[in-house]
């Protein structure tokens, strides 16, 4: 479930914020290194021809992902297909990291102690906000927050949901799919590894920059799929366990709910498609 609302959430940036992003990103990636003058510069530019790049290579494309949803809406699926669907949305993003791969490894090169020490700070930031966000409650406070999370976005698609429907997504909930210590674990490894990689960068001062972005490439690989194959085998069971969910869900659609899942399928798509020929 959590790949299906990281797709809505996606459409819904492209309707709502596509234009500013290379700014919104700016800001966000300077709050954790604080940039200096000169990678300001760079940073800024690299983003908006990464922008100028997704707007005519990769929104049509989403556009036609679109249509391929729209099109699942209207019938019954199986969770093979919908985690086809899934897989689609993750070539998509990894598509953007690799386009990304080439500045964010000459970006790395040139990250000073004081900024990798800037984003250590970040990250304890960071951790401390998961702590109070899912670990400190009761797991029954958790599986609820998690439950209506997943209820909004699934309504957000199909309009108001029955019972029926709600009671899927609780089972789906109360199967414990969603390890929020298994999920922080995997996030505190994920950011030694980024530090890790970017101070054996700083402190190599003649590394070249195939070999930067080999270094960035395999960080942003880890950031899809985890390093390790028990991390990897549960990671596939989480979205097996998401895609049998919403295949459910779907398949136990009405009429009017369908109807409603291909409305707003189809804005999300229009709005790809105008954002595209402003390019």
């Amino acid at each position: 479930m959590t790949a299906a609302a990281l797709v809505l959430q996606a459409c819904s940036a492209v309707k709502l914020g596509y234009q500013t992003l290379p700014e919104v990103s700016y800001w966000w990636l300077d709050g954790y290194v604080d940039f200096s003058a000169a990678q300001k510069e760079r940073v800024k530019d690299d983003l908006a021809a990464l922008q100028s790049w997704h707007r005519k290579a990769e929104l049509p494309q989403i556009a036609n992902l679109l249509d391929q949803m729209s099109l699942m809406a209207v019938k019954d699926v199986t969770a093979d297909q919908i985690c086809g669907l899934v897989d689609s949305v993750r070539s998509r993003l990894r598509a953007v990291g690799s386009q990304a791969e080439p500045s964010a490894a000459t970006l790395a090169l040139t990250l000073t102690p004081e900024q990798l020490a800037g984003l250590r700070k970040r990250y304890d930031k960071n951790n401390a906000e998961y702590r109070k966000e899912w670990l400190d409650m009761s797991p029954a406070k958790r599986d609820e927050k998690r439950y209506k999370k997943i209820i909004d976005y699934a309504e957000n698609l199909y309009g108001k949901l029955d019972a029926p429907q709600r009671d899927s997504i609780r089972k789906y909930v109360n199967s414990g799919g969603f390890d929020p210590v298994y999920d922080n674990e995997r996030r505190l490894r994920q950011q030694r590894d980024v530090l890790r990689a970017l101070e054996k960068l700083q402190a190599t001062p003649d590394t070249s920059l195939a070999d930067a972005r080999k270094a960035i490439g395999s960080l942003i690989d880890n950031g899809f799929d985890a390093s390790d194959a028990a991390g990897r085998a549960h990671q596939q069971q989480v979205r097996r366990a998401g895609c049998e969910t919403m295949a459910e869900v779907q398949n136990s659609t009405n009429d009017t709910q369908r109807a409603h899942a291909v409305k707003r399928l189809q804005q999300y798509r229009q709005s790809a498609v105008e954002l595209a020929e402003k390019s």
